[in-house]
């Protein structure tokens, strides 16, 4: 829940309870973690395919498998930078508690 207090100089502060963060964090953490382990799954069933890589159905397979890497990549990627951002509210909301 965001919450919003007035300085010195009357400007409001938005700021979001740490126990929402965390939550918003162990989540996203949870997720980054699900992924990778996809990713690594599909990294060994890319070696697998590799080796088999003689017909024309392997070969789709393959490029599927790919594209499916390069999505949870994606999702990695974007997840990490959300969890920069969460880290970043994280320190910022405490630094505003401490004055309060």
């Amino acid at each position: 829940m965001l919450h919003t207090i007035v300085n010195d100089r009357g400007e409001p502060i938005p700021w979001r309870d740490p126990i929402d963060i965390r939550t918003d964090l162990t989540a996203l953490s949870k997720s980054i973690a699900t992924a990778r382990e996809r990713y690594a799954a599909l990294e060994v069933a890319r070696d697998l395919l590799r080796t088999y890589r003689r017909d024309e159905a392997t070969a789709e397979a393959f490029d599927a498998l790919v594209e499916s890497a390069r999505t949870t990549l994606g999702e990695i990627a974007t997840g990490a930078e959300r969890l920069t951002e969460l880290q970043k509210e994280m320190r910022d909301t405490l630094c505003l508690i401490q004055r309060m």
